[in-house]
């Protein structure tokens, strides 16, 4: 049987020209990881039946979106750029464990030239990933203290935003 006709008559699903299976496939694979992680870290678990319905609405609302299932994604490279003459960057990062609520903060400045100008990590005790970026956007601001022209650069989007508004 091909999986395509097993997705059909196993699922009571649409018929398969208006499924895109693979991301049917993808999103039950996604939906059974998400399931371990529940049965792992704690929460409400769901049967088989409602991990495969949720899985094949998810692949509905994932081909209405008119996205191509097969086309990989290019990888996006970030590079470090060099704060302007006579400024400093600051580079934050920190790291959040959900099982031992436990995380560290670390920051490096660096300046204009590339010459490394301090550096520090702390351990970061927190609730959450973000509480943990903060705690590490405050080491690295520390750090930075008596610098007049200062750039900061994290990867968390949320902090990010929220530092924005």
């Amino acid at each position: 049987m091909l999986t395509e006709d097993w997705i059909t008559t196993s699922w009571n699903a649409d018929p398969v020209e208006t499924l895109d299976c693979k991301a049917i496939i993808a999103s039950t694979l996604w939906m059974l990881w998400k399931q371990c992680n529940v049965r792992v870290f704690g929460g409400a678990e769901m049967n088989a039946d409602m991990l495969v319905r949720r899985a094949v609405q998810f692949g509905k609302d994932y081909a209405k979106q008119g996205r191509p299932s097969c086309t990989p994604a290019r990888p996006q490279v970030a590079r470090w750029t060099h704060p302007a003459e006579g400024w400093i960057k600051v580079n934050v990062d920190g790291a959040f464990s959900m099982v031992d609520r436990l995380g560290g903060a670390g920051a490096v400045i660096r300046a204009a030239d590339d010459t490394l100008v301090a550096a520090a990590w702390e351990p970061s005790a927190g609730e959450s990933s973000l509480r943990t970026e903060g705690h590490t956007l405050r080491l690295g601001l520390r750090l930075a203290a008596g610098y007049a022209k200062v750039e900061v650069e994290s990867d968390s989007l949320e902090l990010v935003r929220i530092m924005q508004n």
